[in-house]
């Protein structure tokens, strides 16, 4: 089985995320997005059950300077060579 853990800095995430709200004709601000994030990352955290944390068994992926096809491909490489090993 295979886990991963995708990360990225808050900053990089809502820089994204405001981005596809651009390209979607969205009026929100990069700071209304970075906000909602921080938000959202402190409750995913804190919840009581299903808390979003990475697990010892999980590879940790930080997607800070990574594409998402860079990433796909980075997660493809890492399952090639477990499955060879």
């Amino acid at each position: 089985m295979f886990k991963f853990f995708i990360t990225a800095d808050v900053k990089t995430r809502a820089m994204r995320r405001f981005k596809e709200s651009q390209k979607l004709k969205k009026k929100i601000t990069y700071e209304d997005t970075l906000k909602t994030l921080k938000i959202r990352d402190k409750s995913d955290i804190k919840r009581k059950h299903g808390a979003l944390k990475k697990t010892s068994d999980s590879v940790l992926i930080n997607s800070d300077k990574l594409s998402r096809l860079r990433t796909f491909k980075m997660i493809n490489e890492i399952m090639d060579r477990k499955i060879k090993a």
